[in-house]
């Protein structure tokens, strides 16, 4: 659509694609990647200078040869600060097209085989010399037309080197169509601007032709392409926009004027990575770079709300489990009424307990505790670094306050976090010091050594590896909170005192193991659809449709199965997978309810999201909402999912689409309750 805009510029067309096509060539012999030259890296900065020399001269053989030499000049020298600014994350962005245009207007500003082209000076000439109705309707429009708007609309034209509100209005349509958060930033940052100008009085001698893009391009690229866009982001496209209007006009009239020229888009280069070199001081503003760049603002957005609502505590924390099997009860929590007290807060004691009592019989016994000689299991892989084995039982009601924590074992899980069991039977420990042991792996006995004066286990984590470290907040990555016959699914949590809690433990996982080199069908109908797993250079896989050239990313833990992204045609089965399986606890449980939230451009249409990409940087006024139930039926394991349209403004709840997975090794059916449509799997 851009091109076509440009058309009625014929001359200005040809000189932008002649550009194009030498960079290509340019970049093909100097042998650069094939990939970074396909998707037009080499090429951008070429187009800018050809446009920009098409807009002030004929076409000529002579104009050709310079075309040909700047466009060599720009590939070089997107090449070399691409290497030099890559290294710093910095960012060339149309640097290459400001240097290498400006030395070619100084070349041959007094070359003599250079003529003018006028078309472009004289645009009302252009129109009416296409008809005179459309001339006179475009003067009359630009009398018309608020200074604001129009300045806005030339600035936007200025991007083909035009000043050309109607060029510039189209070209503004078109980037509403396409992201309303990219226009709103541009629209912003050009407002901003324009109104500090007119409160100082420069409007009647500032250019906007020349300098007007420059604070569109600011307010795109710092409110919405390289952060996520929220309130920050708008309150920093204000604010550079203020220091972009004092840039420009230093540029303009004091550094440029040397050269007679205007700064073009330097000032947008410079103050964009100014902000994105800054931007890691900007923590506390809640300024996110974009990590996953899918190159709309608002795609951006809904992609990193659900990544930071579905694993901000999944890549924070590693994934630790109960220390401990079956039902135990949380005797002493964190901040606890005996031992657990300033320094030593963050720990926790269990015990088991049967209708309310940890013992049986007198209780004067060890042997009469529930808890004692229970198995103790490591909490996560690891390595022991700290073991002690030696430390004799203490008889009910006495401690041992000179060996603290009696027997102990602590395992490294990673760098700065360890987790440290201690009143472990004498003599128990399964393990030795520099064993590595695995999550669930039975280590020792659960005692009643050290400063116990009954059995139980004492579990902290802690950031370093010798006994009694001073412990820290942690929590297990699953359990289960038992409250009489209900159970309730902890994630990421920490049991309180009192609690009753048991580990879970998956039993479905072989069914969402996805491993690279596998290959499997799905069939709708008599329709065969071959789908591969494969892993990306950046260690992601992904699922593979070959037919509808269709990707799903996926991401599995211990404890639960994630679909993390969709790119390609909704018609394929593998968008059917991504919803119908968006989330999947892998430990099987009927009696909870799984909850998660879909990104919205993958759920609904772009005109449902029309008005709410506008206001989604400050807040969601819909949802996605994900659920699914568990059941068993025939010998199958069967997940009922639904997804649901969760509007804030009138609090309403509606079911959009609803699934039934049948599960025995494998996944073996997906019912489409919504469409009546089934996928078979074959493996």
């Amino acid at each position: 659509m851009l091109l076509l805009i440009t058309f009625g510029y014929t001359n200005i067309v040809l000189c932008g694609l002649f550009a194009v096509a030498f960079a290509l060539l340019w970049a093909k012999m100097l042998h650069f990647p094939n990939s970074t030259i396909e998707n037009g890296y080499y090429g951008f900065n070429a187009l800018l200078v050809g446009l920009g020399l098409g807009s002030i001269y004929q076409l000529t053989w002579t104009l050709l040869v310079v075309l040909f030499i700047t466009s060599l000049f720009s590939v070089l020298i997107q090449a070399y600060l691409d290497k030099k600014w890559g290294a710093q994350k910095l960012y060339p962005l149309s640097l290459p097209f400001v240097l290498v245009f400006i030395i070619a207007l100084v070349a041959i500003h007094q070359a003599e085989y250079f003529q003018q082209y006028e078309e472009k000076i004289f645009i009302l000439n252009h129109y009416t010399a296409l008809h005179p109705l459309l001339g006179d309707c475009y003067g009359k429009i630009g009398s018309a037309l608020p200074p604001f708007w129009k300045y806005f609309f030339n600035a936007l034209s200025s991007i083909f080197f035009l000043d050309d509100f109607l060029i510039g209005f189209i070209l503004g349509l078109l980037l509403l169509f396409y992201s309303r958060v990219s226009f709103s930033l541009a629209l912003l940052g050009f407002a901003t601007a324009y109104g500090i100008i007119v409160l100082l009085g420069l409007d009647k001698m500032f250019g906007f032709f020349s300098a007007g893009y420059n604070f569109i391009l600011l307010g795109i690229a710092v409110g919405g392409f390289f952060v996520i866009p929220s309130f920050s982001s708008y309150l920093s496209v204000m604010v550079l926009s203020f220091l972009n209007v004092f840039l420009t006009l230093f540029l303009n009239y004091v550094f440029f004027a040397i050269f007679t020229t205007p700064s073009y888009s330097l000032p947008f280069v410079l103050l964009t990575n100014l902000f994105i070199f800054l931007l890691p001081s900007f923590s506390k503003l809640e300024l996110y770079p974009t990590i996953y760049q899918e190159y709309k603002p608002e795609h951006n957005l809904y992609r990193h709300r659900n990544i930071w609502k579905r694993f901000h505590n999944v890549f924070q924390y590693y994934p630790l489990q109960l220390p401990v099997m079956g039902k135990w009860k949380i005797a002493q929590g964190y901040n606890g009424p005996h031992t657990h007290k300033d320094q030593y807060q963050f720990a926790l004691d269990f015990v088991v307990e049967d209708d309310g009592k940890t013992y049986q019989g007198s209780g004067q016994q060890l042997e009469d505790y529930f808890c004692y000689g229970q198995w103790v299991i490591a909490p996560g892989d690891g390595i022991v670094v700290t073991l002690e084995n030696n430390v004799s039982d203490n008889r009910i009601g006495e401690v041992n306050a000179l060996q603290n924590w009696g027997n102990t074992i602590v395992i490294k899980h990673t760098e700065g976090l360890y987790s440290q069991l201690s009143h472990l039977l004498a003599g128990s420990s399964l393990v030795r010091v520099g064993d590595f042991v695995y999550r669930g792996q039975v280590i020792a006995r659960v005692g009643n050594s050290g400063r116990s004066p009954e059995p139980h286990l004492h579990f902290q984590v802690q950031p370093y590896p010798a006994i009694g470290s001073k412990p820290m907040p942690y929590p297990f990555a699953r359990y289960k909170k038992i409250i009489g016959e209900k159970e309730e699914l902890r994630f990421y949590d920490i049991p309180e005192e009192n609690d009753v809690v048991e580990n879970v433990y998956p039993s479905i996982n072989t069914a969402f193991s996805f491993k690279p080199g596998m290959e499997f069908t799905i069939k709708i109908n008599e329709e065969v659809f071959p789908i591969s797993v494969y892993v990306d250079a950046y260690n992601q896989t992904y699922l593979y449709c070959h037919k509808t050239s269709s990707f799903l990313y996926v991401y599995t833990d211990y404890f639960r199965h994630y679909f993390t992204h969709y790119v390609g045609n909704k018609k394929s089965p593998l968008y059917t997978l991504y919803l119908a399986c968006f989330t999947v606890e892998l430990s099987f449980l009927p009696s909870i309810l799984i909850e998660d939230e879909i990104p919205l451009h993958k759920v609904f249409s772009p005109l449902r999201l029309l008005l709410v990409d506008l206001v989604a940087p400050f807040g969601l006024p819909l949802r996605a909402q994900f659920n699914s139930a568990y059941s068993f039926e025939e010998n199958k394991y069967v997940i009922h999912s639904f997804i649901s349209s969760q509007s804030l403004f009138n609090h309403s709840t509606n079911k959009i689409k609803t699934y039934k997975i049948l599960i025995s090794q494998r996944i073996e059916l997906i019912v489409d309750n919504t469409n009546n449509q089934n996928y078979e799997f074959v493996w």
